[in-house]
């Protein structure tokens, strides 16, 4: 068993405190960037059709796919942007989902895809029309 003094007891809690307080400056300076640096989901806006679906909508920070629209988050990631929305697509139309599913937007040779997973295959959506400006 290790005894330490009253001292050196103070001394551990203090410092634990102040790693504690630099710790959550760190988490929140961390998230307060990631909502600075967030790309607006705008930027994507747009029809985007595959033929094996219906079309899926980003218009007006929502993404729809045949009947059903959802908010979404858009961010920035290693390999570019990445969507995520609280649905999973099916052949029809979107279904609203605990599970967040991803979105990746691509650029093919200077014309914006969007691939999503579909009844457990990845589809490509093409942009067929732009509402960015």
């Amino acid at each position: 068993m290790v005894f330490e003094s009253p001292d050196g007891l103070e001394r551990n809690k203090k410092i634990q405190l102040v790693l504690a307080v630099i710790m959550g400056v760190l988490v929140s300076g961390f998230f307060i960037y990631t909502k600075i640096t967030a790309p607006d989901k705008n930027s994507v806006s747009g029809i985007y059709r595959n033929e094996c679906c219906s079309d899926i909508i980003i218009k007006d920070g929502y993404i729809s796919q045949g009947k059903n629209a959802f908010d979404w988050r858009l961010l920035n990631m290693k390999f570019g942007l990445t969507g995520y929305v609280e649905a999973r697509f099916t052949r029809e139309g979107m279904q609203k989902s605990e599970e967040p599913t991803p979105i990746t937007f691509l650029n093919e040779g200077g014309q914006r895809a969007l691939s999503v997973r579909i009844d457990g295959r990845d589809y490509t959506f093409r942009l067929i029309e732009d509402f960015h400006e």
